[in-house]
């Protein structure tokens, strides 16, 4: 019986993660994928967990083992259920949503705002969910009489199909099934669990085996038990947070890897817990066996810092180095906690303590190593504090420890390793960034070019100025992001001199600001939407000026996508710079259908929205379903590229014919011309007759593109693509390639 409620609970943690990436990817698309957005996301889901592990806590341990499993039945049933309505909820907080923010701030008062509308969502499945742990922890003690043992093999399991359902969800589902098929993808599971669990019979021997419940005793050993599982949470998910951060530069910013990543963390615990019953011996043994298990946390964490400044290593086996060995130990962590505080027949009520004082701090963890962490110290100093953490905590529980044994060395090394961590954020801060972030910064300081280095709760970002031959760059989490070009100072000059009238402008994606200050030369009002708030700091090493105190100018920090949702302007042109490369994790957002009808809501009548294209490196069906999508919502379009820089593609699209003649002889308005010379020499802008070429219109390229799917939030296709590419041929569009693509695209024109 037991290994049968094992399968259930793993397809119960399975569908538990599909769930918890669809309902984050649907409410980045209602607040937006600010930092404030997402630790307001999680932690309602957190919050739910918890409050049902509590509540069911207080009442599983009255419970005789058939009305147990009979409850986690119900349970499951409820959790399918109720994550099927869980669409339509989305649509009512939207609207809510809507007439709450104009997505021109981001403030506190909005974080408790989308803390609230998400709860009002996700909090009945995710209490469902949270309570179902105590109801089968105390349902298996009718079989196994060592309730850490029992929680161990249960966290673990559940664990393990969490892990497999990120796998799922990141890898296949998605990609196969779009975000509404994964939805019921995951409710059918929970259903079949429920339909299960129903079935497994229980003898009227069994039923009355089960172990009497007694009253809770609030005991020392209760309080510090809970109180230090809480401070674990706030670790492990300040840990989850910056090595997600410290990792990107090597992973890359493809969802695919942000899925790893999760995966081995979650893969970490649950391989954790599972062997807990081999460590038991050593780790499940008190206090002092919590306290040897923080020690073992800190100085896991804290050792690849170390080796990480001086080394290069593939970025797979960086990932297992940092995260496999604490993640094993944190495994241990539940199980170990629950034979310090376990009081029999009281086990139910212990879990609902532990697991709240947990999720506790694992909110209070999320908001700390977003908002403080990673912007006052860095992340990979953050580490350093979190592992500072865990020392003190293993100082604390091997001093509370009665035995002698093993005492005086966890003592001793706690303090020892407190105080190197101590040193290390105090005084060397500057010195454990990882290598790969750390030399283009030491380069940039031996070359003697002005350069800085910011991270905050958005992103890590890099910027250094022009030297000689060589252009000034901005590089976010690992990417560079864009350059001084003469294309980005086309984005805006193209569509504002194709407008009879423009009187205001939005740039979605400030990047090095070159696009917004071309905008702000012709006189015209001009907002920037920026989501890394270190991107505009970064703009004094790009321009003599500062882009920041522009009259008729002003940078907003938010995401782009939820301000185009929210605003109330109106704007006769709208330009979007896409980050690259153009499969980014999230890029989707700025390439589906309901992006381009929130332009066209935001347009006046007459208005131009310009979609920049990067089709360099991307693949040709990838690129065929980016301007697809386009078409599908402008009536009017025009695509037109620079005639010797065919790296991408402008994407013209209003409700009212574009004058083709306008494209031409750009070059002959004065501001236009002034401005290129930024980038570029007299003589070069002088002899450039005809920068930019039509590449087709509406209907040609409907013509040639009609057939292929579109973008949309519900199928990103372009952010998950893998079973595609690897199933499927088209090209990759670089250099000779993409030019036969472009000339394929022209041919459609004639």
């Amino acid at each position: 019986m037991g290994m049968r409620i094992y399968g259930l609970f793993f397809l119960s943690g399975l569908a538990g993660l599909i769930y918890e990436i669809i309902w984050g990817r649907w409410l980045v698309l209602i607040f937006g994928s600010t930092t404030n957005s997402l630790t307001a996301t999680i932690s309602a889901f957190l919050g739910g967990l918890a409050i049902g592990s509590f509540a069911a806590g207080g009442i599983v341990d009255r419970l005789k083992p058939k009305t147990l499993l009979r409850g986690y039945s119900w349970l499951e049933a409820g959790v399918g259920v109720t994550a099927l309505f869980s669409p339509w909820l989305f649509s009512v907080i939207r609207q809510i949503y809507f007439g709450l923010s104009d997505g021109s701030s981001v403030t506190t008062e909005l974080l408790v705002i989308k803390f609230a509308l998400t709860a009002l969502v996700i909090l009945v499945p995710t209490t469902l969910m949270g309570a179902t742990l105590p109801f089968l922890v105390r349902f298996l003690q009718m079989q196994i009489k060592l309730p850490d043992v029992t929680l161990s093999r249960l966290y673990a399991v559940n664990t393990l199909g969490g892990m497999a359902g990120v796998l799922a969800a990141g890898f296949v589902l998605f990609e196969l099934a779009g975000l509404g098929g994964a939805l019921a993808a995951a409710a059918g599971l929970n259903i079949l669990v429920a339909v299960l669990a129903g079935r497994i019979k229980i003898s009227e021997a069994e039923n009355e085996r089960a172990v009497p419940a007694v009253r809770l005793k609030i005991s020392p050993e209760l309080v510090l038990g809970v109180a230090g599982f809480g401070v674990s949470g706030f670790v492990a998910i300040g840990y989850q947070i910056l090595w997600t951060r410290v990792l990107t530069p090597g992973m890359g910013t493809m969802v695919y890897a942000f899925s790893s990543i999760l995966a081995f963390y979650l893969l970490g615990l649950g391989l954790g817990a599972w062997v807990y019953p081999v460590c038991r011996r050593w780790v499940g043994r008190g206090v002092g066996g919590f306290g040897l298990l923080q020690l073992g946390i800190g100085a896991a964490a804290l050792i690849p810092v170390l080796i990480m400044h001086k080394t290069v290593m593939p970025a797979n086996l960086e990932l297992v180095m940092r995260l496999l060995p604490a993640t094993l130990l944190f495994g241990l962590t539940f199980p170990a906690v629950m034979s310090v505080i376990d009081q029999p027949g009281a086990t139910g009520r212990v879990i609902g303590w532990a697991y709240l004082g947990n999720t506790a701090g694992a909110i209070l963890g999320g908001f700390a190593a977003s908002f403080v962490l990673i912007p006052r110290v860095g992340s990979s100093a953050g580490i350093v504090g979190l592992a500072v953490v865990n020392f003190v905590l293993a100082w604390l529980f091997a001093a509370w420890e009665k035995k002698r044994w093993g005492k005086l060395p966890v003592l001793a090394a706690a303090g020892a390793l407190f105080l190197v961590g101590i040193y290390l954020v105090t005084y060397k801060r500057a010195r454990l960034l990882p290598f790969k972030t750390d030399w283009p910064i030491l380069e940039a300081g031996v070359q003697g070019v002005a350069h800085r280095f910011l991270e905050d709760e958005a992103a890590t970002v890099f910027a250094k100025g022009k030297r000689e031959k060589e252009e000034p760059q901005l590089v976010i989490d690992g990417v560079a992001t864009t350059h001084r070009v003469g294309l980005t100072k086309y984005m805006a000059h193209l569509p504002i001199l194709m407008h009879p009238r423009p009187g205001r402008v939005l740039v979605v994606a400030l990047g090095m600001g070159n696009t917004y200050r071309s905008s702000l030369k012709h006189g015209i009002e001009t907002d920037a939407v920026e989501l890394v708030p270190s991107v505009p700091k970064m703009a004094d090493l790009f321009h003599q000026e500062n882009i920041t105190s522009y009259e008729k100018g002003r940078i907003i920090i938010n995401d782009g996508r939820n301000y185009a949702f929210l605003t109330r302007k109106k704007y006769d042109i709208v330009i979007t710079d896409p980050p690259p490369p153009f499969n980014t994790a999230g890029s989707t957002v700025l390439h589906s259908v309901e992006y381009y009808r929130d332009l066209r809501r935001i347009l006046n009548k007459g208005g131009i929205v310009n979609q920049w294209i990067y089709a360099y490196g991307a693949r040709a069906d990838d690129i065929s379903m980016a301007i697809r999508t386009f078409l599908e919502v402008f009536p009017q379009v025009l695509a037109v590229q620079k005639a010797d820089s065919p790296g991408g593609i402008f994407l013209m699209g209003s409700d009212r014919p574009l004058e083709r003649n306008k494209v031409y002889g750009i070059l002959k308005n004065k501001i236009v011309f002034e401005d290129l010379l930024e980038v570029a020499d007299r003589e070069y802008v002088s002899t450039e007759l005809e920068p930019m070429e039509i590449i087709g219109d509406r209907e040609s390229l409907m013509n040639q593109l009609g057939e292929f799917p579109l973008i949309t939030d519900t199928h990103p296709r372009t952010e998950y693509f893998l079973i595609r590419h690897r199933t499927t041929f088209a090209p990759t569009l670089v250099e000779d390639e993409l030019i036969k693509f472009i000339a394929e695209l022209k041919n459609g024109e004639t």
